[in-house]
């Protein structure tokens, strides 16, 4: 039987300084036959071994409209940030996309666009959130630290523009460095709490905050769903209705240093824009 070929682009996305081996990188198979079955997309993205893979199931039309699946190398995902914003990145680049895109996953449409910086912006589904009870103590199990330094005039929830996270502040940036993931303790808390996984996130300065991003697969470069949980919490929960611009440092405790921006209320109240730039680092082809 003749092998097919797949070509695909793998990036590297929220690249602090637009920078190789920087960010979170992302396999785009960006020409998919129509043949390509789910378990073979499944199998390719656990070859890959990165934190996800995609595939554009349906190129860009008239419109700039395609469709996509999203893979991590164990599981299919309803959308996810930075292959969002990579997979918009590579069709560009490949020639078949110009101007603006809207990105069709399972969580619905998602709107991208180039900015005059060539950094890349999209605006996620519309998030939601729920409150949940956590004790700090059973926190600190999962991280293996004493104290968490929760920050009392925020408390954890349960955020998503289409995959929910368990988002977390603290007040005392230094703990992030200290957290030790306990694998079966984490896996507890995040079924308990019925979320993907837990954003750890501090701020270290005026519309700055530093994060760490951890699941049951292990910890995360750089995570725009998670990024679009903290949007959608400042929205919602701490009820922010200025015109303001965030930056989430990420990635620094695993060498890949990692830049994701939030800008709210911009388009209109309520409105969030996840961006960041992203370095293209390899073009291949994947035989099958």
């Amino acid at each position: 039987m003749a092998k097919r070929e797949l070509p695909f682009m793998q990036v590297d996305v929220f690249a602090k300084e637009a920078k190789p081996l920087h960010g979170n990188p992302l396999a785009v198979f960006y020409k998919v036959p129509s043949s390509l079955d789910v378990p073979t997309m499944q199998g390719i993205a656990r070859e890959m071994n990165l934190s996800e893979s995609v595939f554009v199931t349906s190129p860009p039309d008239g419109k700039g409209r395609y469709r996509v699946r999203i893979f991590t190398p164990y599981q299919e995902l309803p959308f996810a940030g930075h292959p969002t914003l990579g997979t918009y990145y590579a069709l560009r680049a490949k020639g078949l996309l110009e101007g603006k895109g809207i990105q069709v996953s399972q969580a619905g449409d998602t709107k991208c666009l180039l900015d005059d910086q060539n950094w890349v912006w999209i605006i996620p589904p519309q998030g939601t959130l729920r409150t949940v009870q956590v004790h700090e103590t059973r926190l600190c199990a999962a991280f293996g630290v004493r104290d968490l330094a929760i920050n009392e005039m925020m408390p954890p929830a349960a955020c998503g523009t289409g995959l929910d996270q368990l988002v977390v502040f603290v007040t005392h940036p230094p703990v992030l460095s200290e957290l030790d993931p306990q694998g079966p303790r984490l896996s507890a808390l995040q079924k308990d709490m019925a979320v993907h996984g837990i954003y750890v996130v501090a701020m270290v300065g005026a519309d700055h905050y530093r994060a760490r991003y951890f699941s049951k697969n292990g910890e995360d470069a750089a995570t725009g769903s998670a990024a679009s949980a903290v949007g959608t919490y400042l929205l919602q929960n701490a009820g922010e209705t200025a015109i303001r611009r965030y930056m989430i440092d990420q990635g620094v405790e695993m060498g890949r240093p990692s830049e994701i921006h939030l800008r709210l209320n911009a388009l209109s109240l309520g409105s969030l824009e996840i961006g960041g730039q992203i370095c293209p680092v390899i073009d291949g082809v994947f035989h099958i």
